[in-house]
């Protein structure tokens, strides 16, 4: 499954690393991460798809790649700004003018 977010490099910790310390002996348990390259992060891990899903971030920082995401260019942090045409111009100075 192919994830998509705003943030080129986003990286999301799904699990902490943890050492566990019984005695003398320290056991490292590795965490889990993952590193979005490009505002993309794809898996075939069901897993792993499963931890991403439930992530308190999800469809917030990052959600699934769709159609409408492609549409939408997501990655995109700007929207794409309007521009003002000639009639609605006109009036906007008539507003002015009148108000003086």
């Amino acid at each position: 499954m192919k994830f998509v977010s705003q943030y080129e490099s986003f990286r999301l910790t799904i699990e902490s690393r943890r050492e566990i310390r019984e005695g003398r002996e320290v056991t490292i348990t590795p965490g889990i991460a993952v590193q979005f390259k490009n505002g993309v992060f794809e898996t075939k891990d069901k897993e792993l798809i499963a931890k991403l899903k439930s992530a308190p971030n999800y469809r917030k920082d990052f959600g699934p790649e769709s159609t409408e995401t492609k549409k939408e260019k997501v990655v995109s942090p700007k929207p794409p700004i309007a521009k003002e045409s000639k009639k609605s111009a006109k009036l906007n100075k008539e507003v002015v003018k009148s108000s003086e």
